[in-house]
C-alpha cells in the first residue's frame, strides 16, 4: 500500500506581517488534508446582526485566498473565525477567574451572606 506523502507543518508566525510573507511564497495546497477541522460552521442559523469593519488589505485578501481554497465565501470564514476566536477568549477568561468567583463565594458564605 503506497505511503501517504507526510504534509508540511505550518510555522507559527510572530506577527500578521510575518505570516502573510510567508504565505506570499507558499501554497495553501502543500499544507492543507482537506476541509479545515477547526473552523466550525452551526448547522442551524442563528440570528445575525449586520456590522461594518475596517480590515488592513492584506487581511482580506489572505481571507479571500483560504476561502477559495475550502470553496466558501470569505466573509463567511471570516465570520466563522471570529466567532470561534470569541469563544475561546471567553472560555480562557471564564477558566482564569473561576477561582475568583469561587474564593469570593466561600468569603460571602463564611459571613454568612
Amino acid at each position: 500500500m503506497p505511503r501517504r506523502k507526510q504534509r508540511p507543518v505550518i510555522p507559527r508566525f510572530r506577527n500578521e506581517e510575518e505570516e502573510l510573507r510567508f504565505w506570499d511564497t507558499h501554497d495553501w495546497e502543500d499544507y492543507d488534508d482537506g476541509p479545515a477541522t477547526d473552523i466550525i460552521l452551526a448547522l442551524k442559523p442563528t440570528p445575525k446582526t449586520r456590522v461594518t469593519l475596517w480590515l488592513d488589505t492584506p487581511v482580506v485578501e489572505a481571507l479571500k485566498r483560504m476561502a477559495r481554497h475550502h470553496n466558501m465565501g470569505y466573509q463567511t470564514l471570516a465570520r466563522g473565525l471570529l466567532r470561534d476566536s470569541v469563544r475561546d477568549v471567553l472560555e480562557s477568561t471564564s477558566k482564569a477567574s473561576a477561582p475568583a468567583h469561587a474564593r469570593q463565594r466561600k468569603r460571602a458564605k463564611a459571613r454568612g451572606s
